[in-house]
């Protein structure tokens, strides 16, 4: 009985060896805490109205809690050659967290000074709306995943409005990685040339690990003793490459979590094939004293 017993253990032993050896992968499920912030210019349905200027400060603050906090504020010159009622769109606020939870926003657009009416609508609706956009010109900017503020106003040939957009979004709460994504694409809807700036004024009351700004293309970066500033300042038309710019950053270090080696798992298979044997064995022992 003993050796029949110890015999059985060993080739479970060599055979889950061989098993493991050839079959064991390293562990695919480990996901870090990562949140995603979008938002972007105005997007218009006339051929008749353009955009000569925009204007976008966004502030990232990254509080004592380690919780991130974006304020945007937005200015739009427009210009219709002809009397008009405008319907104009801005790409609503939108956050993606790879693991829970999602921040307040708050949102208001005044025309001149004053507030419009608002409605907030996925991009497919827009085209009931008479807005016929080709998402090619939004490439890479998930411009077709998101919602839209639509709103109207009148607008008189020829006389300039300034639509103004201040949006917050808050708190986005302590992650390992993150992102705010400004999208300029928009502007190439509106007639003619859009002198487009975008300026992102970073402030660390506890600091970021590390922080990039994307594109480099047209970006100056300057620091004070209040935080940093990022730059763009170039024109969108026809022949723009520029569909978004982006701050991505670390607010943690991450490790990740290592799957147990296969040395573990033969090391948790000896022990416990052992505890076997030494079971079978002393029930063997007192049933033949």
């Amino acid at each position: 009985m003993p050796r029949k017993v110890v015999t059985i253990s060993l080739l479970i032993i060599l055979l889950s060896f061989a098993m493991i050896s050839g079959n064991v992968q390293p562990a695919t499920a480990d996901i870090a805490d990562t949140v995603y912030l979008r938002t972007g210019g105005t997007i218009s349905n006339s051929s008749s109205i353009s955009m000569p200027e925009a204007d976008a400060h966004i502030k990232i603050v990254r509080n004592t809690s380690g919780s991130v906090t974006v304020n945007v504020s937005c200015d739009f010159q427009v210009v219709s050659t002809k009397t008009t009622n405008a319907s104009l769109a801005f790409v609503y606020p939108e956050a993606w967290r790879v693991m829970s939870g999602q921040p307040e926003v708050d949102f208001a657009i005044h025309v001149n000074h004053m507030m419009v009416n608002q409605t907030v609508m996925t991009y497919e609706n827009l085209t009931s709306e008479g807005f016929v956009t080709d998402p090619e010109q939004f490439e890479n900017t998930w411009l077709e995943h998101a919602e839209f503020v639509l709103f109207t106003f009148e607008m008189i040939a020829d006389q300039s409005y300034n639509v103004n957009v201040r949006t917050n979004a808050y708190p986005l709460n302590t992650a390992y990685y993150g992102s705010f994504t400004y999208i300029v694409a928009s502007a190439s809807t509106f007639l003619g040339e859009t002198h487009q700036t975008v300026e992102i004024f970073v402030v660390e009351e506890e600091p970021f690990l590390s922080y990039t700004f994307i594109p480099e293309d047209y970006l100056v970066e300057t620091s004070n003793e209040s935080g940093t500033i990022a730059t763009w300042d170039f024109i969108i038309d026809e022949s723009s490459n520029i569909t978004q710019v982006q701050m991505s950053y670390v607010e943690n270090e991450y490790h990740g979590i290592r799957p147990p080696s296969q040395i573990t798992y033969l090391l948790v298979l000896i022990i416990g094939t052992f505890t076997v044997i030494a079971i079978a064995l002393g029930i063997w022992s007192r049933r033949h004293v």
